[in-house]
C-alpha cells in the first residue's frame, strides 16, 4: 500500500510539473511574442503588465492544473490498472466532471453565458484526456516492463553460464562419492549424495527456464528439507506440503521458494537450542501459499549479510507479478515468520 501510494506521488509530481512548465512556457512565448508584434497588456491602473505579472494571473489555471493531474494518476493508478474498461471509461467521465467542478466555481458568469455547449465540451476533453494519457501510460510500462523481464532473464542466463563452468567435474565427483558410499554401505551418506546430485541438476538446468511445473519445484524444496534433516537431525522440522492432485500442470519460476526457506535454516538452526522449523505450502485454487517460521537463534541474530537470494527473489517477483502477490515478513526479534500468496499459471 504504502508503495502504491509512493508511485502515485512521484507520477503525480512528475506530471503536473510536465504540464504546468508547458504551461508557463507557452504563455510566456506567447506574451513576447505579442508584445514584440505591438500588442501591450496594462492593469486596471493603466500601468503596463510585466511578465511576472501576466504569468501571475493564471495561478489559479495552475492549481486546477495541478488537482486535474492528481485526478488523472489516481485514475490509471486505481482503475485502469485492474483493467475494467467499463469501469475505466465511466471513472474517466467521472475524472473530467469532478475536474469540471472548480473550473465552474471560478467561471460561473462566462458558463451561464455560454450555455450546457460550455460545460460539455471542456468535460469530454478532460475525460479524452485521462482515458488517451492512461492507455500511453500503460504501453510506456509494458515496454520498459518487458525490457526488465529481458535484462532480469540475461542476467540469470550469465549466472547459469558461471555455474556451468564445472558442472560436469561436480557430478563426475559425486557419482564417485555415490558409489563410495555404497561400497562402504553408508546408505545414509550415499541417498544425501544422491539427493545433492538431483538438487544440483535441478539448479543448474532449472534456471534456463522460465517457468516449471510446480511438481518439481516442490520436489527440489522437499529433497533440500531432507538433507537439512541429515545434517542438523537434533533439530525439529516440521513440515507440511499439500498439493490438490488437478493442478500439477501449474507452473512456477524455478528456485522462488528456496531463498525464504534458506533463510530459515540459516538464522533459526542451534545446536544448543534445538527450536522448531515450520514449514507449509498449500497449492490449491490456482495459488500457492506458504508459511515459514522459526526463531531467531541469538548468535544470528547479529550476523551481517546482503540478503542477496531475496533481493533477487524480490526482483523476480515483481517483475513477472507486479502488484499480483502477497509477501509478508514479521520479526518480533525472537522468532520470524513468512507469509507467502502467488497465484500460479
Amino acid at each position: 500500500m504504502k508503495s502504491r501510494l509512493k508511485q502515485l506521488l512521484i507520477s503525480w509530481a512528475i506530471h503536473a510539473f510536465t504540464i504546468c512548465a508547458a504551461i508557463l512556457l507557452y504563455t510566456s512565448v506567447m506574451y513576447l511574442y505579442r508584445i514584440n508584434s505591438g500588442v501591450h497588456y496594462y492593469d486596471i491602473k493603466g500601468s503596463p503588465v510585466t511578465l511576472w505579472q501576466y504569468l501571475s494571473n493564471h495561478i489559479a489555471d495552475l492549481a486546477l492544473v495541478i488537482w486535474f493531474t492528481f485526478l488523472v494518476e489516481i485514475n490509471y493508478q486505481y482503475v485502469f490498472r485492474k483493467f475494467r474498461w467499463l469501469l475505466f471509461i465511466i471513472s474517466s467521465l467521472m475524472t473530467g466532471i469532478i475536474s469540471f467542478i472548480p473550473l465552474t466555481l471560478l467561471n460561473q458568469e462566462q458558463i451561464s453565458l455560454q450555455g450546457i455547449v460550455s460545460v460539455i465540451e471542456p468535460v469530454l476533453f478532460m475525460a479524452m484526456y485521462a482515458f488517451i494519457y492512461s492507455l500511453i501510460r500503460d504501453y510506456h510500462y509494458q515496454s520498459q516492463h518487458k525490457k526488465d523481464i529481458l535484462l532480469q532473464n540475461f542476467e540469470n542466463e550469465l549466472y547459469t553460464l558461471k555455474a556451468q563452468l564445472t558442472p560436469h567435474f561436480l557430478f563426475n565427483s559425486l557419482n564417485y562419492l555415490y558409489g563410495t558410499a555404497l561400497k562402504e554401505e553408508a546408505h545414509i551418506t550415499a541417498d544425501g549424495v544422491d539427493r545433492l546430485s538431483e538438487m544440483l541438476r535441478y539448479t543448474i538446468t532449472g534456471m534456463n527456464e522460465d517457468y516449471v511445473l510446480i511438481t518439481k519445484e516442490l520436489d527440489f524444496i522437499e529433497q533440500y528439507i531432507s538433507l537439512q534433516k541429515v545434517r542438523v537431525s537434533n533439530i525439529d522440522i516440521q513440515t507440511d506440503i499439500c498439493m490438490q492432485p488437478d493442478l500439477q500442470n501449474l507452473l512456477i519460476p524455478p528456485l522462488l521458494l528456496l531463498p525464504f526457506i534458506e533463510n530459515a535454516f540459516k538464522y533459526g538452526i542451534s545446536i544448543d537450542n534445538p527450536n522448531p522449523i515450520k514449514i507449509k505450502i498449500r497449492v490449491e485454487k490456482q495459488a500457492l501459499d506458504m508459511e515459514i517460521y522459526n526463531s531467531i537463534v541469538q548468535q544470528h541474530a547479529e550476523m551481517k549479510g546482503n540478503n542477496t537470494g531475496i533481493k533477487n527473489t524480490l526482483k523476480r517477483l515483481d517483475l513477472l507479478y507486479p502488484d499480483n502477490y502477497r509477501l509478508e515478513c514479521k520479526n518480533t526479534g525472537t522468532n520470524y515468520k513468512v507469509s507467502f500468496h502467488l497465484p500460479l499459471k
